[in-house]
């Protein structure tokens, strides 16, 4: 009977709960980590060799960011006197939290204008062909810009 190469993994299935849970308050996928004493590296590793933990991390982030998101909410329209004796929002730090934890979701949006002069008398001059390869360059130049932002 050989022995397994390395160390045995620290990883146990109740972790998987245990992160949706952890998660589920607004703590960090890498906070789990402390929870558990284990490094950052380690659960990173856990979410590649073990699919339930992969999916816990993937529903913990689902469910942090609606915590975040009803925490900002709350801030935002709640009116009554039981929230003055809550601390305010500080909107900078909130912002700047959001756009690091959820940057597909929250990135400053940049509006590009363009203005193009064509010269109408080259433009009549091209063959149809030769216009349709321009007009298709300049839609791929435009795709090439946006994904660049």
């Amino acid at each position: 009977m050989s022995k397994p190469n390395g160390r045995p993994s620290k990883y146990k299935p109740e972790y998987d709960q245990m992160l949706v849970e952890h998660m589920a308050t607004g703590l960090s996928f890498e906070s789990f980590a402390g929870l558990v004493q284990v490094c950052d590296d380690t659960i990173y590793e856990w979410a590649k060799v073990h699919p339930s933990f992969s999916d816990a991390k993937k529903r913990g982030y689902a469910l942090n960011r609606l915590w975040w998101e009803k925490m900002g909410n709350a801030h935002i329209t709640h009116t009554d006197s039981k929230f003055e004796s809550t601390p305010k929002l500080n909107s900078t730090v909130y912002i700047f939290n959001m756009k690091n934890r959820f940057p597909k979701q929250w990135r400053d949006r940049t509006e590009v204008k363009s203005t193009v002069r064509i010269d109408s008398e080259a433009v009549r001059a091209l063959s149809d062909e030769d216009l349709a390869l321009a007009l298709k360059e300049a839609v791929k130049g435009l795709e090439t810009e946006a994904s660049d932002e």
